[in-house]
């Protein structure tokens, strides 16, 4: 990280009081995040996008859960990893949820083929990794 040196009279004084401006979407820098390091093509413009990316997310803290977290607080009484995992997994299901709805609605799923199925995979372990590839990865792709 390099940090910017001020050398003119006025000029760190323009720096401070000049407004932050965040980017629009749409923007070259709005699109700058780059998702290219995870397993999937992801649209974060989309509903269907940020699905998909909250179900790799939520997926995972349910493993890292189920699977490691609450071991450690069984085996060996250390109940604080569970604690700070199971508030991330807690928020990361909450918005799993919502937006499963929100894609529902922009979608027009049927609630019994579609819907259910995708928010049932949300408290299986690995669910959500196999309805991202049955049910959201087709549905991205416009099939």
């Amino acid at each position: 990280m390099q940090f910017k040196t001020y050398t003119k009279k006025g000029e760190l004084a323009r720096a401070l009081t000049t407004p932050v401006t965040t980017p629009k979407p749409g923007s070259e820098r709005f699109n700058a995040l780059d998702l290219s390091l995870l397993p999937m093509n992801v649209n974060l413009s989309t509903n269907l996008g940020r699905l998909r990316l909250t179900a790799l997310f939520e997926g995972l803290s349910l493993i890292f859960l189920v699977f490691i977290a609450m071991p450690v607080k069984y085996m060996m009484g250390q109940p604080a990893l569970v604690q700070i995992i199971g508030l991330v997994h807690g928020i990361l299901f909450l918005l799993y949820v919502l937006l499963t709805f929100r894609t529902a609605s922009d979608l027009k799923w049927d609630f019994v083929r579609k819907t259910l199925p995708v928010l049932a995979a949300s408290v299986v372990p690995f669910g959500t990794f196999y309805i991202d590839n049955k049910i959201l990865k087709p549905a991205a792709a416009g099939k």
